[in-house]
Parts: structure tokens; sequence; C-alpha cells
């Protein structure tokens, strides 16, 4: 069984442990202010920093990336080499967690979004070149059980974090303004959130399962001469897409 160290309890840490509830692994955490609180909500360990560390075969660093330092600093003479050590930690590099923890050839840099909870994720992923063959495999199998998983190289994780970490609230903002946009239209705003979020997953679905392209979709439902393709034009007129594009420049940046 994978005994998994979760250092860090903040959005994405808490993420990760809903993403791996309910599978065959033994989960703890340690954080220094909520690790006791997060480890009662999910019925899980909840550990000190060195005893996290002896005990995990996996590390997961899922803390403020400026807290690299001070961490590793407290923990590196514990991690042994024949541990695996997984970051989430944002803009930190390979080279950066390789100079925290030197003695350790097993990591892994992942950028993973929020919707892992739910196992729908995307997680984009690199590791050093001397890693074990067998604990990447291992790895991956985690990483896959919280979505899909990308093997990217590192000058491709900005563009990635943009649109795989970031983007979801770009969607999220594009949901509410249809809500909004319902409720204005005489729909009460319960009903407008139902509708909307079922109209969001059937598109998914509908695209994914019938192997058919955003674009294929808008023309399938935007009839010649119709309503659809005159809203479709009122976007456009307004710079949808263009604006869709400079947000992610934007993010990037």
């Amino acid at each position: 069984m994978f005994k998994i160290g979760i250092i860090g309890s903040g959005n994405m840490g808490q993420a990760l442990i809903q993403g791996w509830l309910g599978k065959d692994y033994d989960l703890a955490v340690f954080s220094p202010r909520h690790g006791i609180e997060i480890a009662n909500k999910f019925q899980i360990q909840s550990m000190n920093l060195s005893d996290l560390a002896h005990w995990s075969n996996i590390l997961v660093l899922a803390f403020l990336p400026q807290q690299l330092s001070l961490i590793s600093s407290e923990i590196e003479s514990i991690v042994n080499p024949d541990q695996t050590i997984i970051s989430v930690l944002g803009d930190v590099t390979l080279k950066q967690l390789k100079n925290a923890f030197k003695n350790n050839n097993n990591i892994i840099r992942t950028l993973p979004n929020t919707n892992i909870a739910v196992n729908e994720g995307e997680i984009a992923y690199i590791a050093c070149e001397t890693i074990d063959e067998q604990k990447l495999t291992d790895a991956k199998r985690l990483l896959s059980d919280l979505g899909l998983t990308l093997l990217l190289s590192e000058d491709q994780f900005p563009a990635f974090s943009a649109v795989a970490g970031s983007a979801p609230a770009i969607v999220a903002k594009f949901a509410e303004s249809l809500v909004l946009a319902a409720v204005k239209n005489g729909l009460s705003r319960n009903d407008s959130v139902k509708i909307i979020n079922q109209l969001i997953l059937g598109t998914i679905k509908n695209s994914k399962e019938n192997q058919i392209s955003f674009n294929d979709l808008i023309y399938q439902i935007c009839t010649p001469g119709g309503s659809t393709i005159r809203g479709i034009k009122s976007l456009e007129k307004n710079r949808f897409t263009g604006d869709v594009m400079d947000s992610i420049d934007e993010i990037i940046q």
C-alpha cells in the first residue's frame, strides 16, 4: 500500500486528499495550523513534519512555494533516496527541487488543477531523468487517479498552468454570465444554475464521447440565418475570442 504524506492543507492539498480518498492508499497530512482539523474532516492521519517524512513512501509537497527552503531544511536529512517526492509547487522547477533534496533522485514536478478533487483534473508532470522506472510508474498511477495526465517539458508548464490551472475560473465566469442572462430573461437563479451546470456537462460529454470538435458543435447548433448565429456574431463583434486569448496571455505573463 502506498503511504502518501501530504505537506500542506490549502486548497490544493485538500483537493489531493479528496481525489485519493476511497482509493487503497494510506493518507496522512502535516500542517502546522490546520493539520488536525483537516485530518478529522477527511478521516485521515495527522502527523508532525518529521514523523510524516519518516512514515511516507510518497511525499507530496503542497505548501506555499516560498516555504520550500524552510521545509526542505527540516526534512532533507530524513527523506531517504528510496522515497518518491511529488511537488505541486507552481513555479518551482525540477532544478530547484533537486537542489532542495540533493539525496533524492525520485522527484516529480506536477501542475494539477483543483478539479482533481472530483477525479476530473488535469495534471502536467515531468520527472527527473534519474528517477527509478518503477517509482515513476507508481506515481503516474497515483496521478491518473486524479484525472488526465500529460507529460510536458518545463517550458510548456506556463501555458498549461494558464489554460488548465487558471482557466477554470474563466469557465466559471462565463457560466455565471450565462446564469445572469437567464435570470435577466425571467428564470429563477436556482433553475438557471441547474440549467447551466447541465449545459456545460452535456456539451463537454457530447464533444468528448462523440469526438466532435468544439468548432463543429457550433456549426451543428447554428442553423443558417437563425438566432444562435446572431448570438455568436454578437460575441465576436465584441471580441469574445480575442478577449479570452488576451486573458490567457495576461495569466502567462
